[in-house]
């Protein structure tokens, strides 16, 4: 059975509540740490920090754009963000453990409904390598984004 989910981790030096409220605040921050080679940017539809937030997300895949309808929730506010694809089932969830002062472990984890034929295939030899590449490239980038903050 083909892998239906990737995660990343990465420490990040900045204390977890900040991280937290960067990822949270679709209107002002989370659209900074979205890599351009991945994402065309971020339209909110409703709410705009934390649960309750409904966004478009222009996601590009091998050059193609796509538009994604996404629920935001807060399983353990302040510490798990979810955002939920309204119309596929993926999922990607972003949790943020504080470890020593000013400083916290962040873990992204996207999931995508199992497919079939030709689609399982494509998920199998393209998708997981993409959503990889497409995660650490956003830790970086909120790594980078965070220090910036402190500054």
């Amino acid at each position: 059975m083909a892998k239906n989910e990737e995660a990343v981790s990465r420490t990040i030096d900045a204390a977890a509540d900040v991280i937290y409220r960067v990822l949270a605040d679709y209107e002002n921050h989370h659209p900074k740490i979205l890599p351009e080679v991945y994402f065309d940017g971020l339209e909110v539809l409703e709410g705009g920090f934390g649960a309750g937030t409904r966004l478009n997300v222009f996601a590009v895949i091998k050059g193609s754009k796509q538009t994604l309808e996404m629920g935001v929730e807060e399983p353990q506010p302040g510490r798990v963000l979810t955002e939920t694809d309204l119309n596929g089932g993926m999922k990607t969830t972003f949790e943020v453990v504080p470890l020593e002062e000013g400083e916290a472990a962040v873990t992204i984890t996207t999931s995508w409904p199992p497919a079939r034929g030709f689609q399982a295939l494509f998920n199998r030899f393209f998708l997981s390598g993409y959503v990889r590449r497409m995660l650490e490239a956003e830790l970086e980038l909120l790594d980078d984004y965070v220090k910036r903050l402190d500054n």
